[in-house]
């Protein structure tokens, strides 16, 4: 993703330069498309990865606190949570 990310930050400010140099409007778009809309994209595949490496991570820690904590404690700790939620 960072090495995308890079070529088409190169590709626009390329674009843009020869653009001003050449007294031209600069059309900064690969394959079609705004470079600004790949980027765009690029960042939201970023996000996403983050999100699934976030959701691991929390997957793993409740496989862990589901062996520390017995199924009656873990019905109790859920009842606790949802009368905090509906307190709100």
């Amino acid at each position: 993703i960072i090495d995308w990310y890079i070529f088409l930050s190169q590709k626009e400010d390329g674009i843009t330069a020869a653009a001003e140099e050449l007294g031209l409007p600069a059309d900064c778009e690969w394959l079609g498309y705004p470079i600004v809309d790949w980027k765009e994209d690029l960042k939201t595949h970023a996000a996403q990865l983050s999100i699934k490496a976030k959701q691991k991570e929390i997957e793993a820690l409740d496989n862990r606190v589901n062996k520390l904590v017995s199924p009656d404690q873990r019905r109790e700790m859920e009842l606790k949570a949802l009368q905090e939620i509906l307190k709100d």
